[in-house]
């Protein structure tokens, strides 16, 4: 199955010099799962960041794993702005037992640039 395409822009945008996060409810239990994810220029480009995540404990009345992607400021900062009407990509991908990858998450990402230091 193909993984979802949702782009990080209007209310996801990153933010440039500014701490950036992302809830994901990820079904069922997999709270024994590990996630790695990227920006990159493109496909097999230049990585601009590595996103961190907080698996959080399973919700057992609602079935989801709750998942926080994040980025710090510093990370943010480091993230070049695209050339007008120009975007990066991105992909999550969920670590499961035994070792097997399953990417969760992918699209484009739109980077607002900062003002204030």
């Amino acid at each position: 199955m193909t993984a979802p395409i949702y782009d990080l822009n209007n209310e996801a945008i990153i933010e440039q010099n500014s701490f950036w996060e992302l809830m994901l409810f990820y079904p069922g239990n997999v709270s024994t799962s590990s996630f790695r994810g990227q920006i990159r220029r493109d496909f097999g480009g230049e990585v601009f960041a590595n996103f961190r995540f907080e698996v959080r404990p399973y919700d057992e009345d609602a079935n989801k794993t709750p998942v926080r992607v994040f980025l710090s400021s510093a990370e943010t900062t480091r993230i070049p702005i695209p050339e007008s009407s120009q975007f990066w990509r991105y992909d999550i991908v969920m670590l499961v037992q035994g070792g097997d990858r399953r990417r969760v998450l992918q699209g484009k990402v739109y980077v607002s640039p900062g003002v204030t230091n």
